[in-house]
């Protein structure tokens, strides 16, 4: 018997350690987690239950393979409050469990004063274990030593576990799970201290064998506003046998190893991530199916308002990897979940500032997307639609899909296709007034008329929070002599100005843009043609309104010149790739398409960047660029340099590594298009490019029967 058991253990241990190497053999899993989450989170739900319990600070799924039978299933999602309806730290009771629709009940009503914190974890075995760390007046000067509470699968009490020398404050827990001996990881906020709880599963029973001290040292004090400052987020890599730890006062991640059979105290452990750019107070810890480490901000040290509530990736290397903003305002976030399978990963982060549980959930890409775009081009029937407004302005140059989570009530809605025209009705160049709003049927109106004279560019970028955004780069007489500066203009959803950005080092003839999008602190990346120059906006979204909070230049060195029929030639065309954190520029004259790395953080000047696409056989003046779902670029040839009368305004595919893949005409006559622009589902992929030669956008459409 004893043979068979020790057998199943092993068993067990294997499988723990071969499915993390399974799941990084693919793609999908094996890349970075949070520059792919969508602004708009895929469920938010209110955490405050009938009792009135606010302050959410523990999250956990219900693993796959959840015994049955109890009131929670695989997929729900359990929620700990730290603070009752008085909103006294300390005093929470109860622990919520939302299902993947959002439906909230009350797993667990624990009795008066208990102050569940962030340190809750599941074991598929059928038992819940919750922390506390109650106090009597919400204040750190009664804080109590608290308690690890065992549950059963229904939420009703198992074992209520408290020791003097092991349990002190149970801040946060990670869990090694196994069906005979789970241990339980737990961060003691009032000692500095790190524990490991070895369980016995026996018969449906849990019993405790056995703590040891692992770990110690973290700095650890009372905080008027976070009650308690220490060691918090935990994870257990079983891939690695090493336990990680988010200090919160030391602004540091460390690395225990050994952390399942230590039998001594490893001190703090080794440093993995010390970073005071994007470290702010780090509290809850989860895992990425990759091996990366994904902390939430807590703003309680270090805060920085450019970069509020902000989750942040990064390797177990130690390098930064990204990072996302869960809500606008600081100090939001606190306990942080992951779970993943074959197909989806959710990730789910509680907000304490407005009681709110966000979950956002990344689909896998069905196998239609992967496919190039421009070769399957010339199977479909393009739909023609002239960009020729009421005011008769031509020249069409920017072109912008109206994203899935627009915000609703304006006058345009998803799927729906923003044009921005650079010549008025007597084609004098850069001085068109009007975007265009095109219907996925074709149906035509003005979004927004300007006042005369703008001479609207191929900058023109949507935000999912409801704004638009388009450059403009004046003349007074249609020739390069007169060309300005020009701005940024913001619009709202429905077309009214909301604000002129002008800025003499930052804005020198917007030429195009690219967004990259956030609910909270969205960032534009825009072409300078008139310096040469790409720069990064950081823009703020709080309570509907938006500001520009800072500007860097972050490329330069572009060739740049007036030409008599083209106007200007420079840096145009950019597509920010957040998996990659990379900017791609295609410069015009250069005849190249550049990367410039760590486009969302950098600080400085990359120049040119690293050249990733020189082809004198397939670029003609590259303008306007777009990306395909595999990653690929698609890059819109203007003709206005090395032009080839038998490749006449073509698209050009490449991938990202400078491979090209292939190449699709939009017209017989050369020099026809400029901006172009993609949107796509599981099912569909559209294509949309202006023809400034015949004044028409031309949208092409792939499915899955395509």
């Amino acid at each position: 018997m004893l043979q068979r058991k020790i057998t199943r253990l092993a068993v067990a241990a294997l499988a723990e350690a071969i499915e993390p190497r399974v799941l990084l053999s693919t793609t999908f899993l094996g890349s970075a987690v949070l520059p792919r989450l969508s602004p708009t989170p895929t469920l938010s739900v209110s955490t405050v239950p009938a009792n009135g319990d606010v302050n959410p600070y523990g999250v956990a799924f219900v693993p796959k393979g959840f015994a049955a039978g109890g009131t929670i299933a695989p997929g729900d999602i359990l929620v700990s409050n730290f603070n009752n309806s008085s909103n006294l730290q300390g005093t929470g009771t109860t622990i919520d469990s939302i299902t993947p629709a959002g439906a909230v009940s009350v797993f667990y009503q624990g009795p008066s004063g208990l102050g569940l914190t962030t340190a809750l974890g599941v074991l598929k075995s059928g038992f819940v274990i919750v922390g506390n760390m109650p106090t009597t007046d919400g204040t750190y000067a009664t804080a109590g030593a608290g308690s690890l509470v065992v549950m059963n699968k229904s939420g009703a009490l198992v074992v209520n576990l408290t020791d003097s020398v092991h349990i002190d404050g149970p801040w946060d827990m990670a869990v090694h799970d196994s069906p005979f001996a789970p241990q339980v990881f737990i961060s003691n906020v009032l000692s500095g201290t790190i524990d490991r709880l070895n369980f016995k599963i026996s018969h449906g029973t849990i019993s405790l064998i056995s703590s040891t001290q692992i770990a110690s040292g973290y700095t650890h004090r009372f905080d008027l506003s976070a009650l308690e400052l220490g060691p918090t987020g935990l994870v257990f890599d079983s891939t690695r046998d090493t336990l990680y730890v988010a200090s919160t006062a030391d602004e540091t991640v460390y690395a225990i190893p050994h952390a399942n059979t230590a039998r001594t105290d490893n001190g703090v452990g080794a440093v993995v991530y010390a970073d005071t750019t994007h470290l702010h107070g780090p509290l809850g810890l989860t895992q990425a199916p990759n091996g990366d480490l994904i902390v939430a901000n807590g703003d309680a040290l270090n805060a920085d308002p450019n970069q509020p509530s902000e989750l942040v990736e990064f390797t177990r290397g130690g390098a930064f990897v990204g990072q996302f903003p869960i809500d606008s305002s600081p100090a939001a976030p606190f306990g942080v979940a992951l779970t993943s399978t074959f197909s989806t990963i959710s990730l789910a982060a509680v907000n304490d500032d407005n009681n709110t549980l966000q979950v956002y959930t990344i689909t896998r890409p069905g196998p239609f997307l992967p496919s190039p775009v421009v070769t399957r081009l010339g199977a479909t029937q393009p739909l023609d639609v002239s960009t020729v407004p009421s005011t008769g302005d031509v020249n069409p140059y920017g072109v912008a899909f109206v994203p899935k989570g627009f915000a609703a009530g304006g006058t345009v809605a998803p799927g729906d296709i923003l044009v921005s025209n650079f010549n008025n009705s007597s084609n004098l160049q850069g001085t068109g007034t009007t975007i265009d709003a095109i219907t996925p049927t074709g149906a035509l109106s003005v979004f927004y008329q300007g006042p005369s004279g703008l001479g609207l560019t191929t900058a023109l970028g949507v935000l999912k929070s409801g704004f638009v955004v388009v450059g403009n780069m004046p003349t007074t007489d249609g020739t390069s002599n007169t060309a300005a500066a020009g701005s940024l203009i913001v619009l709202n959803k429905s077309g009214g100005l909301v604000v002129n950005l002008t800025d003499d080092v930052h804005i020198d003839g917007p030429w195009d843009l690219a967004v990259h999008d956030s609910a909270f602190a969205p960032q534009v990346f825009i072409s300078n043609v008139l310096s040469g120059t790409v720069d990064r906006l950081n823009f703020k979204i709080s309570h509907g309104a938006i500001s520009l909070t800072s500007s860097t230049q972050i490329a330069s060195g572009y060739t740049h010149r007036g030409d008599p029929s083209a106007l200007e030639l420079g840096p145009t065309g950019l597509v920010y790739d957040a998996t990659r954190n990379t900017l791609y520029v295609a410069s015009t004259l250069d005849e190249t398409v550049y990367a410039i790395p760590n486009a969302s953080t950098t600080r400085t000047d990359h120049g040119v960047g690293k050249a990733i696409y020189t082809d004198a056989t397939h670029l003609h003046g590259p303008l306007g660029m777009t990306q395909a779902p595999d990653g690929n670029l698609i890059v819109a040839n203007g003709d206005a340099l090395n032009a080839d009368s038998n490749q006449p305004s073509e698209l050009v595919e490449f991938t990202r590594a400078g491979a090209f893949v292939g190449q699709f005409s939009i017209d017989s006559s050369p020099a026809a298009p400029f901006g172009i622009a993609l949107s796509f589902s599981n099912t569909q992929i559209s294509l949309a490019a202006v023809n400034d030669d015949t004044n028409m956008l031309r949208i092409y459409t792939l499915t899955k029967t395509t």
